[in-house]
């Protein structure tokens, strides 16, 4: 049989959208949005949907789905089934109400919470889909401790299928949570239901220079305190790169041209629907900041404010053009690191770039403390790619060391496959497999992605971008 692997905007950098077998091509052929329930706040579209599109019909009725820091070209379908974290401290998959899926035998199953009566009934179906209840119904019967502990955990993580744990909630039954994060490998989603949030345009954004690491920490929890809309960070290095790539910046511009030194900038805004409230906020937020910013300053118009907010989009754009001075690698983004040890883990990776002799400059989405790490380093022969897999083999058990995760900010794919390993116990990722067995007894969906991929075979989709000196996942 051959596997199939669906595909959105090819935005994943994690190889979950890569096959030897059938790619579905979700944009071209499944990206309507149906139909806004403006009561319910539901609207049902198909997974190639991009979330730009999906907003621009939203906000026509004062609604959005939140996904700063998320770019508007990712289909609706592969951030979910990454589970995509955003600047705003949530995840894609927060809101996800229902899903239709295509199951491994070509079956249509629709999820929402059941009650007792409804589940019995779902478990009397003499199909896959009434296997698939029976089969999940006992193993969360038969794993109740290994499941407690996943519940019972406060780092976010994205591997395996931690959605088990929120299948039976509140004396509900909803395999919903199950699909979010699944990667394709559990079924293919052809439809959805969305909750959407009320949309407000009118956002106060700000933003702030730090000379140190410690005053960024002081900063974020300060700014925190204040409880802001979005608020991420972008390090010095990563800034003056931007930079010399022509993006200008109004916060950032007169310091590089001085020759100022600075840690990070800091880019915020905060939502209250009430301007009074807005501004009462940022003049507090700056009176209490003052001993630990270098510089700070409000957007004075819309264009000004989107110009900020976009700072992490203009560096991703920027590698893209001019690869060769800072290049992508996907197996460092997206880790969350503990806020009470975000010092300590800084000052550990300083140890660790003087060893590697690398630089590990990062972004950040502050709220949720998700960090994303963008080294430089040469992938062109065998022996270069070794030295990569050191390097973050050492990054990543210095996360676990930390209480951190690699795996925070989207599922792992096929690209960190192979060592968030370490994050799991022999319980959790027996019980992972246990799940995708019963939804995949063939091996069709999306095979090698998740489990079962190892550290041989990340190599082989490694390429250059552009002859650049990192690596990123190569499409096929």
């Amino acid at each position: 049989m051959l596997p199939m692997s669906p595909r959105g905007s090819g935005l994943n950098q994690t190889g979950a959208a890569i096959s030897d077998g059938i790619i579905i091509d979700t944009p071209t052929h499944m990206n309507r949005v149906f139909e806004f329930d403006q009561k319910q706040r539901l609207v049902r579209v198909q997974p190639g949907a991009t979330l730009g599109a999906i907003n621009a019909a939203l906000q026509l009725h004062g609604f959005h789905i939140p996904y700063e820091g998320v770019p508007a070209a990712a289909t609706i379908g592969g951030a979910i089934a990454s589970n995509t974290h955003t600047h705003h401290g949530t995840y894609i998959g927060d809101s996800v109400a229902e899903l239709e899926v295509v199951l491994a035998n070509g079956d249509i199953m629709q999820t929402k919470r059941l009650s007792r009566r409804e589940l019995s009934s779902k478990k009397g179906l003499q199909t896959m889909e009434g296997a698939i209840y029976r089969a999940i119904d006992t193993l969360l019967d038969d794993s109740q401790s290994t499941i407690k502990t996943i519940a019972a955990s406060r780092v976010p993580a994205n591997a395996g299928y931690p959605g088990i744990a929120q299948v039976r909630r509140r004396g509900m039954f909803d395999l919903t949570p199950l699909f979010i994060g699944s990667q394709g490998t559990l079924g293919i989603v052809s439809e959805m239901i969305l909750e959407a949030d009320l949309y407000n345009e009118d956002l106060l954004t700000f933003a702030v220079l730090v000379e140190s690491y410690d005053d960024m920490v002081r900063v974020i929890n300060t700014i925190l305190e204040h409880q802001p809309e979005s608020l991420h960070v972008v390090d010095s290095r990563l800034a003056k790169l931007a930079y010399k790539a022509g993006r200008r910046h109004a916060v950032v511009a007169p310091h590089i041209e001085r020759g100022d030194a600075f840690a990070a900038v800091l880019v915020g805004a905060f939502g209250d629907f009430s301007e009074r409230t807005r501004q009462r906020k940022v003049k507090k937020l700056f009176k209490d900041i003052d001993r630990y910013s270098a510089d700070r300053m409000v957007a004075e118009d819309l264009d000004e404010a989107r110009k900020l907010r976009s700072i992490e989009n203009d560096l991703y754009a920027t590698c893209q053009i001019a690869p060769k001075a800072s290049p992508i690698s996907p197996l460092f983004s997206g880790v969350y690191i503990p806020p009470r040890r975000v010092t300590d883990f800084l000052a550990s990776i300083q140890k660790l770039t003087q060893h590697y002799r690398v630089a590990l400059p990062f972004t950040a989405s502050a709220i949720s403390s998700i960090y994303s790490f963008w080294p430089s380093l040469p992938v062109r022969s065998t022996q270069d790619k070794q030295a990569l897999f050191k390097l973050y083999d050492a990054f990543s058990a210095l996360v676990i060391a930390h209480g951190g995760s690699v795996t925070a900010g989207e599922a792992e794919g096929r690209l960190k496959a192979p060592f968030v390993v370490k994050e799991d116990d022999a319980g959790t990722q027996a019980l992972y497999q246990a799940i995708r067995q019963i939804f995949d007894p063939h091996g069709t969906l999306n095979a090698g992605v998740k489990n079962g991929f190892e550290l041989r075979d990340v190599a082989k989709y490694l390429r250059l971008p552009n002859g650049a000196a990192g690596p990123i996942i190569r499409p096929q």
